[in-house]
Parts: C-alpha cells; structure tokens; sequence
C-alpha cells in the first residue's frame, strides 16, 4: 500500500509539473474565459508564409507572362524560367527558415530575419509574374531583381559573386601579361557554373565566356577566341534573344577572328548582321566606331539583314 501511495503521489507530481509548463506556454487575456498561445515573432512571420507557391505561379500565370511580353518572348521566357527555379525552391527554403533547417542552435533572431527574408522574396516574385508589357533589356532586369530563395537561409556568395571575383584576377593577371594564367583563373568556374540549377547563372556565365574569349584573342588564338565567344553568343541569345544590342560585344569578338582566320564569308555575314542590329542601336560614337572597326570585314557591304524592319528589331530589343 505505501508503494502504492509513493507512486501515486509521483504520477501527481509529474502531472502537476506539466501542467505548469503547459500555463507558462499560455497568457491570459483580458476576459476571463479566454486563453491566447504566445508566438514568438519568427513564428508569427512563418505563419503568413504559403507551404508552396503553387497558388501565385502555375501553368496559366506563366502563359500570361509570355502574352503580356509579346515584343520580347525570348526573355519573357527566361524571366518564367527564373521563376519556375525560385518557385520549386520555396517549400524546402521555407521549411529551412521554419523549421530546424538552420540548425538546433539558430537563434530567434536569425530565424526571424530568415523569415522576413522569404516574405520579401515572395513579394518580388508577385511582382515579376505581374510585368508586362516590357522589351528584353527590362525583363532581364526584372530576373535580376529576384534573389534566390536559397539566399535567405545561406549567406554563402553565389555564382555572380564567384565569377566577379574570378574576373578582377584575371585582369589582374592580364595586366602583368600573364594572359593563360587569367584565362585558367576563369576556365576554372566555368564547370561549376554550367552545373547551377538557377538560369540567372547564365548572366556570370556568359560574361566569364566574353571575358575568356576576349583574352583568347589576346593572346593571339584566334581559334579559341572564335569558339569561346560562339559558346558566350549562345548563352547570351538564350537570355536577349537574336537581335539584341547585347550581343554586340560578343559578335565583334567572333567577326574579328574570323577575320583573323580567314573566314571573309563568314566575317562578311557577322558584319551584316552587326549593322542590322546597330542601325536600330542608339550608340555613342566612340562605340559605333568600335563596331565598325573590329567586327565587320574591310570592303563589306551591308545585306539583306541590314533592310529589316526598324519596328521588327526594336520590339526584340
């Protein structure tokens, strides 16, 4: 019977204990008969966070994104493709931020500002699905604004970061005349960047192929020059589109090694559509002079290209 009564008044102790901590969870409003659970602000946050975005982004709202960006669909469908990324990201960012994905010993704080962080990035993808009527040059802009999810849980840099600093050392090493060690400094992020899953790595990507392309030709190989920035001119027409003034950086770069090469005919054909596109360019004249000079073949004549229809190259632009 003693024993009995020993663990009985045990179960009554740990009964009791619970419940304290049960009350200490809970605040007493000002009536009587209600009760109220405490959240702390990182819980308050999380709370208007969707699980997913399948409510804001889905097959119809990509398809008026596109409708809206007629004069421009080739970004129109990078900017959705920027959006498809940051949209299947969400549900394990928010359960990083929410949950015990930063760690047992994530502070409140830290949890909070993740929280927030994922409230701001929803609000920008609200805005992005939203754009419309714009050219290429706003709807890259409008990708770029967005920030990866992923940033809002991970402090690490991410691939523009990656590549800039690749860049400042490769001209720093260009300027010593150290031209393959530059050109190795930024070959060597180019896998890890071909590898990344978000298409705004297509922007540091192109731009580490420009810039190795540029150094190719250099260093006199006109081959390596003419291969690089063929590569570059893919990825930048995957983001602009065909007629952008984008590209003419890259399409002086290939016009001047096929030049170099001997390849007139097709020298004469990247000079041709230079022009086309720089006819409907409002270029400064030390830069319509830099077109003239490297990408388009002594004696070439413009062509047909060069006869397209202001209004149709402006609307790609």
């Amino acid at each position: 019977m003693v024993a009995n009564s020993k663990v009985r008044a045990w179960g009554a102790a740990v009964v009791a204990l619970a419940a304290a901590v049960v009350v200490a969870a809970l605040a007493l409003t000002r009536g009587d008969d209600e009760i109220r659970v405490v959240t702390p602000p990182q819980a308050a946050a999380c709370a208007k966070l969707p699980v997913d975005l399948d409510g804001l982004w889905h097959p119809a709202a990509r398809r008026a994104l596109l409708a809206r960006n007629p004069a421009a669909t080739t970004t129109a469908a990078w900017l959705a493709d920027v959006i498809d990324h940051d949209a299947t990201a969400w549900p394990a960012q928010r359960r990083a931020a929410c949950g015990r994905g930063l760690g047992e010993r994530a502070s409140l704080a830290r949890l909070d500002a993740a929280a927030r962080c994922l409230a701001d990035r929803r609000a920008a993808l609200v805005r992005a699905i939203g754009v419309g009527p714009l050219g290429a040059s706003e709807l890259v802009a409008a990708a770029l604004a967005l920030r990866d999810p992923a940033a809002c849980v991970d402090v690490a840099g991410g691939a523009d970061r990656t590549v800039e600093l690749a860049l400042v050392a490769a001209d720093r090493l260009a300027a010593e005349h150290q031209l393959d060690a530059a050109i190795a400094t930024i070959t060597q992020t180019l896998p890890a960047l071909r590898a990344q899953a978000d298409p705004r790595a297509l922007v540091p990507y192109a731009r580490a192929l420009t810039r190795a392309a540029k150094l190719h030709a250099a260093a006199g190989r006109a081959d390596d020059a003419l291969a690089t920035a063929r590569s570059a001119l893919i990825v930048q027409e995957r983001i602009y589109g065909a007629e952008h003034a984008q590209l003419l950086e890259l399409l002086q770069a290939i016009g001047a090694a096929q030049r170099d090469l001997g390849q007139l005919e097709d020298a004469r054909a990247t000079g041709e559509r230079v022009r086309a596109i720089e006819a409907d360019t409002a270029l400064d004249p030390p830069t319509r002079a830099t077109v003239d000079r490297t990408a388009l073949p002594s004696g070439g004549a413009a062509g047909p290209a060069v006869d397209a229809p202001r209004a149709a190259l402006r609307a790609r632009r």
